[in-house]
């Protein structure tokens, strides 16, 4: 489950990367659109390798104990009539148990075989989203840092007005420096 999380969650990065990226740039958008296809692909992979992995798989079972034990009881039914009698019957029924088992064995081990074979093939396309999904980054965040130098600069404070020659304007004083003595209350200013 834990592949299926990462690749969900980078699933949800790639689309957030082709939703927000602003294709204005052609150079940027042609690096990104590439790495994004790809990452796509990649992704597509990963979800078919998965899904083929956890479904459509034939395992085989061994019959059930009563269906075993019924099975058994038919068989020494006929040790009678048998030139070997109960020891023959139940030689066969061992010999056809032992065919089940190994037939179920089989079976099951190549079910397993392809099933981990699938495993690695998408463990190695989840390997291919992650990297594809940091080179699709790599235009994101230049895109991003693009756009946002261009709004700081048109949101750019207008350059202040150019001081007026000297002597021209008459520049207000700044209030004196005030004295208070330890422990006095400083004066009020009266008048405002």
């Amino acid at each position: 489950t834990l592949p299926v999380a990462a690749l969900s969650v980078l699933g949800g990065v790639i689309v957030a990367m082709a939703q927000s990226f602003s294709y204005s740039e052609r150079m940027l958008t042609l690096w990104f659109v590439i790495c994004l296809g790809l990452g796509v692909l990649a992704f597509c992979a990963c979800l078919v390798y998965f899904a083929r992995s956890y479904h459509s798989q034939l395992y085989v079972y061994l019959p059930l104990l009563d269906d075993l034990e019924n099975s058994r009881r038919e068989f020494l039914a006929l040790a009678p009539v048998m030139a070997g009698g109960e020891g023959e019957v139940l030689a066969a029924f061992e010999q056809q148990m032992r065919q089940r088992l190994i037939d179920a064995a089989d079976r099951n081990c190549r079910t397993n075989d392809v099933r981990s074979g699938l495993l690695h093939r998408g463990r190695l396309a989840l390997f291919a989203v992650l990297l594809l999904s940091a080179f699709t980054g790599v235009p994101y965040v230049a895109d991003a840092v693009r756009i946002k130098m261009a709004n700081e600069s048109e949101s750019a404070p207008p350059e202040p007005a150019k001081p007026a020659p000297a002597g021209s304007v008459q520049l207000p004083t700044v209030p004196p420096n005030r004295e208070v003595r330890e422990g006095d209350v400083p004066r009020q200013k009266t008048g405002h």
